[in-house]
């Protein structure tokens, strides 16, 4: 095993702390329903002065070694950041968690209500907001994200400073954060030289780059996952109250973030509870190091459950859909051997074959056993590889695959490598082919779409259209309005433009619509959809204005067997009309 220096273990928890703790921060201020971006900043320097004074925030000169990991990970998080366009559009996940996060921003609660809202509150009722995709309604008819809430709360205060590029910021800030743990992990397993193959094997794979620029809470799962794990090896060598306070606190945090995190934080604490040394640490202030946290954690974990239960519902049907993939033997074999194909496009495959070699291995030679926990770590995740249980078009499915098992299989395969020790010319041979071979796989998917980024000037074009409106309209959008029910413009209208703006998809809700808090009622249509509208309100549509957006996506693959290829990059103009609907 090898090792940071002490002065480069303190920068790392030093930026852990300084991260976690605004994550936390507006957490609690989400949950107390006072979220008042300002405020929370003040907090956090606040907090932040006070750390430092207490000589808990540590400044001090890194290694050589250490800075170029640092170095690494700046410039290619803000290498990314340069070529990111805000998610804010809705219809998929990244979009409705980037509307979840302005609206917080906007109304400073978790729960929030609007004339829009309350119309259509009135027709559905409590339970999923088909108008408002990635919402739920509550009791009283106010709407609330489906999605979990510590990265929603982490992007709102960025929004509240930075506008849409502060999810840039933040996802940067993340990125960094992984980043910087992953290799510091790496640096326990191998030497220096192989945590820099590493960081090239790493960052030239295609989901590390695309994901990094959507807002998909696998962006901060991912920086919490990897600096729970260092910290919990700072933890083990080194016990002490800062380090195990702060690897509380960011394990909590995961979690909280992904379903996931159950497992993480049950096998974390396990380690922690199975070592004597550290169950011997612990037992020396218990009312501090466990019941203290407990109760903390029971609070939290109450509230959450409570403020974030559309979450969990979701959740709940998602596994039971899991549930019926799995056990339903049809096509199986084309199943895995389209998975196949898929993986070896986007270059998963060979680290997941090394990983499995360096497994196998492990059964006959002790020298490999040590490098295996990342692996074991993040073991019940490999059935994702069989059952990704998501869309199975890509890239969106690669998901799965991002804050966990792919950087846990490279750093496996690096590892792997760096243990088959010989210096005759055949084997030196063998680990460059290896490490080649590992980077050649990631290069076609990473260099198609590294510069890539979908509705670049899309956000441009919806502020010109809002203008066509009065703050009293109710604007009715069609889910192909722009283009596709994935680039839905009505989170921009609403959060961004502050318009009364509904996803609509069906002409006959209008005869039950309570129009009286609205002056007009307007309906946004792409001509590819106005005859279904005309069918049914044509005696009541008033034609206004059209317009045109040009946009820039991809062409979602969903090729079948036997071939597969990236999804298409698209030009599109999409032509559409404004109508008034008349009372």
């Amino acid at each position: 095993m090898f090792n940071l220096k002490q002065n480069d273990k303190k920068i790392l928890r030093t930026i852990i702390l300084v991260v976690v703790l605004y994550a936390w921060i507006s957490l609690l201020s989400a949950l107390f329903g006072i979220f008042y971006p300002v405020a929370i900043w003040i907090t956090w320097l606040g907090i932040c002065l006070i750390l430092y004074k207490k000589n808990i925030l540590v400044f001090v000169r890194p290694s050589a070694e250490f800075l170029i990991y640092i170095l690494i990970a700046v410039s290619f998080a803000l290498f990314i950041a340069f070529f990111t366009v805000p998610t804010i559009f809705s219809g998929r996940d990244q979009g409705s968690i980037s509307e979840a996060s302005m609206r917080l921003a906007n109304n400073h609660t978790l729960i929030q209500h609007s004339p829009e809202s309350d119309t259509f509150f009135d027709i559905y009722g409590r339970g999923k907001a088909l108008n408002f995709p990635g919402f739920f309604f509550v009791a009283d008819g106010g709407l609330i994200t489906q999605f979990p809430l510590p990265y929603i709360t982490f992007l709102s205060g960025f929004f509240g400073i930075f506008n849409v590029y502060g999810f840039i910021v933040a996802n940067a800030i993340l990125l960094f954060t992984f980043i910087i743990s992953a290799l510091s992990v790496a640096r326990y397993y191998i030497n220096h030289k192989y945590t820099l193959v590493f960081a090239l094997v790493l960052l030239s794979s295609f989901s590390i780059s695309w994901f990094a620029k959507f807002t998909l809470s696998e962006n901060i799962a991912s920086a919490l996952l990897w600096s729970s794990f260092i910290l919990y090896l700072f933890f083990k060598d080194t016990p002490s109250k800062i380090t195990y306070f702060i690897f509380l606190s960011t394990i909590s945090l995961l979690l909280f973030t992904r379903i996931e995190g159950i497992w993480f934080f049950i096998i974390f604490v396990s380690l922690i509870l199975y070592k004597s040394s550290l169950r011997s640490f612990i037992k020396q202030d218990l009312w501090w190091l466990v019941f203290f946290p407990i109760t903390i954690l029971f609070v939290v974990t109450c509230s959450i459950l409570i403020m974030n239960m559309p979450f969990f519902l979701t959740l709940a049907k998602a596994s039971s859909s899991a549930t019926s993939e799995m056990i339903n033997p049809l096509n199986f074999l084309d199943k895995i051997t389209h998975l196949f194909l898929i993986y070896t496009l986007y270059g998963l495959i060979l680290p997941l074959l090394f990983t499995l070699i360096a497994i196998f291995r492990a059964f006959f030679s002790k020298k490999y056993r040590t490098i295996l926990f990342p692996i074991i770590l993040v073991l019940p995740l490999m059935i994702y590889y069989i059952f990704p249980n998501i869309s199975g078009d890509h890239p969106w499915m690669l998901r799965r695959f991002v804050f966990a098992l792919l950087p846990a299989t490279i750093l496996i395969s690096i590892a792997f490598i760096s243990h088959i020790h010989s210096n005759d010319l055949l084997t030196k041979t063998l680990k460059y082919t290896m490490i080649s071979l590992l980077c050649i796989a990631n290069i076609p998917a990473f260099a198609s779409f590294i510069f890539y980024a979908e509705n670049t000037t899309l956000n441009n074009q919806v502020l010109q259209i809002s203008q066509k409106f009065n703050d009293t309209d109710l604007i009715l959008v069609d889910e192909n309005a722009a283009g596709n029910g994935w680039s839905m413009i009505t989170s921009p209208l609403n959060s961004l433009y502050h318009k009364h703006a509904v996803y609509f998809f069906n002409p006959n809700d209008l005869q039950k619509i309570d129009t009286k808090p609205f002056d007009r009622v307007m309906l946004i249509t792409s001509d590819q959809n106005e005859l279904r509208y005309k069918n049914i309100l044509s005696d009541n549509m008033q034609y206004i204005d059209e317009y045109t957006f040009k946009l820039n996506q991809l062409n979602i693959s969903k090729e079948k067997l036997p071939v597969l290829q990236f999804p298409q990059k698209e030009k599109k103009v999409i032509h559409g009309k404004i109508y008034e609907i008349t009372k």
